[in-house]
């Protein structure tokens, strides 16, 4: 039962992210904390994690044909033609299936690996209230990078793209973000090395 140890990839991306980033993420909290108060700043941002989980829940029940009682979720209705695209052309559809990578040591789940435009590719879908230059999803990429090794190695699939799809609530649209797998999959290894050394984790 030695895999149910590993580190998850958030985990490990989460603890080793840049120090400008930890830095960013307090200001937000604390600007939240003077508009809310203390209490008030855990609602809103509980509200905007749990709004998060209700569109992703949303997009994989629209994806399996099990939709929600109430259909697909108001955010993530401009992706019916996306996910239609993903539905009707994908030879496979793996949705939040956890991976164990026994080579690297560490698990995750990636949200969706299907077909897109004709390639292999792990999808990630990520909120938010607006619109996002690609550099403030990188660590999106670097956890799909993650996802592609432990793909290839326990499933055999070889990915060829990565995909991080921002579906934004004003304006109610998305965007889609698309990169080859290499560099993201070099990036997440750097990050479990930080992560290894930060634990005293040796590699066998």
């Amino acid at each position: 039962m030695e895999q149910i140890n590993y580190p998850r990839v958030t985990k490990i991306i989460e603890e080793t992210d840049p120090l400008e980033k930890k830095q960013a993420l307090m200001r937000w909290l604390k600007k939240m904390q003077k508009v809310h108060g203390i209490e008030g700043a855990e609602t809103e941002r509980q509200k905007i994690l749990d709004n998060g989980t209700l569109v992703h829940e949303s997009i994989e029940k629209f994806l399996v044909d099990d939709p929600l009682a109430n259909g697909i979720h108001p955010q993530a209705r401009p992706l019916y033609g996306f996910l239609n695209q993903i539905k009707f052309n994908s030879d496979r559809l793996i949705i939040e299936n956890r991976l164990f990578c026994h080579k690297y040591r560490y698990q995750g789940k990636p949200d969706l690996i299907c077909t897109y435009n004709g390639l292999p590719t792990i999808i990630d879908w990520t909120t938010s209230y607006q619109l996002k230059k690609e550099k403030y999803v990188e660590h999106k990429f670097i956890q799909a990078g993650a996802y592609a090794i432990a793909s290839e190695l326990e499933l055999g699939i070889k990915i060829q793209q990565l995909v991080v799809v921002v579906i934004v609530a004003n304006p109610n649209t998305y965007q889609v973000f698309v990169e080859p797998p290499s560099k993201w999959r070099i990036a997440f290894l750097r990050r479990l090395g930080m992560y290894n050394r930060l634990h005293g984790i040796k590699r066998k």
